[in-house]
């Protein structure tokens, strides 16, 4: 394989205070990537386009914030997204002729959010937004998307909300119009998203968090393997997660947090073990007039097996750790080295082995242990 890829992004921001309780931001963001491949063939000797993807997208974002005394903060906003494949695509039409065509994807939104205060207790976040895309080769039908968070104050310490948002998720350039697995006729991702938190202060050193979720997918976007293509499905997913942050003394801090995550689609491919089963982080840091010191682990219990054999991927179960340390001899300056997967453990976060026409191995591996070192100046 021999090719390169190249992007590049241009993003302007225009921040506007009107007064105390009214500001805008404008924002511009044009961005353009290639990424261009040629995969040799053994049988021939002969070169071949493997990856020949070439996008560009432009986003216009206005935003407008109210702030109506101690009770409401209204925001109203419009989007408008024009992504283009800078790649030609070939349509057919009824009489069997074929033409070429450059196909781009667009869409405008607009939302309205409310943040509502009702007293010292309770608060109410509400939200509305539409969107009205068009183009590809499919006709696309416009969405109107709701979302809800209320959250109660029991005490100064100790806090909770429930929350439901509608979610609408256009398909990617890549995901329509990738040369070797794009679909363009995929439809945009549409569903429900329900949430419940709670938030305990223990005392003056220790906090705890709590978080369920639990998501329903009228339409999804994943991946066929039989097709060899994107295509859209529908999927569930349910999953909680648990934090425990603890401040020992003035130098001493740590953190412990436990995910778990069930993920299905409808039909029953799972994740093919790309999303763990049960997540768990730990990280401890010492910070003492100059000096700071750090480390911090993940662990990767379990994944979701789906029939997939451990073959497929490195490791079922792993950690990684990384150690890092920084020194300020000035208020302007730092110096800072860290390292990455002190323990050098194996593993992986994309795996080709899985896949049809592969073998065990065929995964693509995480830097081992490696080092960084380097200096911060601010003028």
């Amino acid at each position: 394989m021999k090719g390169e890829a190249k992007s590049r992004n241009l993003q302007i921001i225009y921040n506007q205070k009107i007064d105390d309780s009214l500001s805008n931001v404008l924002s511009y963001n044009n961005a353009k990537f290639e990424h261009v491949g040629l995969l040799h063939n053994s049988r021939d000797d002969s070169w071949g386009n493997f990856w020949n993807n070439r996008y560009k997208s432009t986003v216009i974002n206005d935003t407008l914030t109210k702030i109506f005394g101690d009770t409401h903060v209204v925001t109203v906003g419009l989007e408008h997204i024009k992504s283009e494949n800078l790649n030609p695509s070939t349509v057919r039409t009824s009489d069997y002729r074929s033409y070429e065509t450059y196909q781009s994807l667009k869409n405008t939104s607009y939302f309205l959010q409310d943040e509502w205060m009702f007293d010292d207790k309770w608060k109410l976040t509400s939200g509305i937004r539409y969107d009205d895309p068009s183009g590809g080769l499919v006709e696309l039908e416009s969405n109107t998307a709701k979302s809800f968070n209320l959250g109660y104050n029991f005490t100064d310490d100790t806090n909770m909300y429930i929350a439901y948002n509608d979610y609408f998720v256009l398909p990617s350039m890549y995901q329509l119009y990738d040369t070797n697995y794009g679909n363009a006729k995929l439809l945009p991702e549409e569903g429900k998203n329900y949430e419940v938190g709670i938030n305990h202060k223990i005392d003056d050193s220790s906090m705890i968090n709590a978080h369920y979720f639990k998501r329903d997918s009228d339409r999804n976007i994943g991946f066929d393997v039989k097709e060899d293509t994107y295509v859209n499905d529908s999927e569930k997913a349910h999953g909680f997660d648990i934090q425990y942050e603890k401040y020992f003394d003035d130098s001493w801090h740590g953190l412990l947090s436990w995910s778990r995550l069930s993920y299905t689609n409808k039909k029953g491919t799972t994740d093919y073990g790309y999303l763990p089963k049960n997540m768990v982080t730990v990280g401890v840091d010492y910070t003492k007039d100059k000096w700071n010191i750090g480390l911090d682990g993940k662990g990767f219990i379990g994944r979701d097996g789906n029939k997939v054999e451990s073959k497929g991927w490195p490791s079922d179960n792993y950690w990684v750790f990384n150690l890092g340390l920084n020194y300020k001899p000035e208020d302007n300056l730092k110096v800072f080295a860290k390292v990455n997967n002190l323990f050098n453990q194996e593993y992986a976060e994309q795996t080709n082995a899985i896949w049809w026409g592969s073998k065990p191995g065929d995964w693509y591996g995480m830097p081992g242990r490696n080092f960084v070192v380097g200096m911060e100046y601010e003028f």
